[in-house]
């Protein structure tokens, strides 16, 4: 009798599986970013560069929960170099400001239409944000933060779609602890939007 059960549960495991949605939904979406970042709070606060990566999962058809990585570049502090004789040989170096953030990324799509779907976004996870001059740590701090951002994607040929994404994010403490972050993003995955 168990051989019996233990047979029919994985014939049946096996056969939800094999079915062409069943393997659909349960492919992971792959999001890739490449933007930047700016009106960051503190000094540097001019912004610069961002790359981030997400692995999402189709919750519903319009939901997904996932991870997501990313490292933004939050701005360069610039000095004047001084001779000796007080002539001033131009700008210099006097610190950076990155963060790096490990977290959950939360999706809800809304209806789209013409191959258009808009979508919103919330992450929330662990901040490391660290201030260096030329490559030497000044200072590190790691803490909680999130984010809210709102995007729009357009589906092109098979899996993949295109899109653009802004996002507001917040740190918990830190000289930092607020800025906006806009990125274009590609995606591939079979829930990419119709």
């Amino acid at each position: 009798m168990r051989t019996l059960k233990a047979t029919v549960l994985i014939a049946s495991l096996a056969a939800a599986f094999a079915s062409p949605y069943a393997r659909a939904a349960t492919r992971p979406e792959i999001v890739a970013e490449v933007g930047g970042t700016a009106v960051v709070e503190g000094d540097p606060g001019q912004g610069g560069a961002s790359l981030a990566a997400a692995v999402l999962w189709p919750l519903e058809k319009h939901f997904r929960l996932g991870l997501m990585g990313s490292v933004d570049d939050l701005g360069t502090r610039e000095a004047r170099l001084r001779g000796p004789s007080g002539v001033d040989l131009g700008p210099i170096g006097a610190g950076h400001r990155a963060a790096q953030a490990l977290g959950w990324r939360a999706e809800a799509h809304f209806l789209g239409s013409h191959g258009w779907r808009a979508f919103a976004a919330s992450t929330w996870g662990l901040y490391r944000v660290v201030d260096d001059l030329n490559g030497d740590v000044q200072r590190r701090v790691v803490t909680g933060g999130g984010g809210l951002g709102f995007g729009v994607l357009r589906r092109l040929s098979g899996p993949h779609a295109a899109g653009i994404v802004a996002r507001y994010q917040w740190l918990s403490r830190g000289a930092a602890s607020r800025y906006l972050s806009a990125a274009a993003e590609w995606r591939w995955g079979s829930e990419a939007p119709e």
